[in-house]
């Protein structure tokens, strides 16, 4: 298998204080902000990561300084929406996302 060491970042897409494996796509008009994107990682158009605020430091749940974790290899649909503190598990398909806005905290796994 040849590897992808390129990062593609369509058209009216941004990305602040983020880092972004290689092999990751960025859709057009999509914000990622305040994310860890795995290698492989895809971001359908519209599509915004790290939307809204911070849980409250020490939250019971997750704890992971208002960044967004996406696990390599996966998929977010386009225009959803994914808050902060949020972590999606390697291998989450678009279809497997359970609903277009994902509240912070969430965490999103097959």
């Amino acid at each position: 298998m040849e590897r992808e060491f390129y990062v593609i970042v369509e058209r009216d897409a941004i990305v602040t204080n983020s880092i972004i494996m290689h092999g990751c796509r960025i859709g057009q008009g999509a914000t990622v902000d305040g994310a860890i994107l795995d290698k492989l990682v895809t971001v359908g158009p519209g599509a915004r990561i790290g939307a809204g605020d911070p849980l409250p430091m020490g939250h019971p749940d997750v704890d992971t300084g208002g960044l967004v974790v996406i696990g390599k290899g996966s998929s977010v649909p386009a225009a959803c929406s994914i808050g902060r503190d949020c972590i999606v598990a390697p291998d989450v398909r678009a279809e497997m996302v359970p609903s277009a806005d994902i509240a912070a905290g969430t965490t999103v796994a097959p």
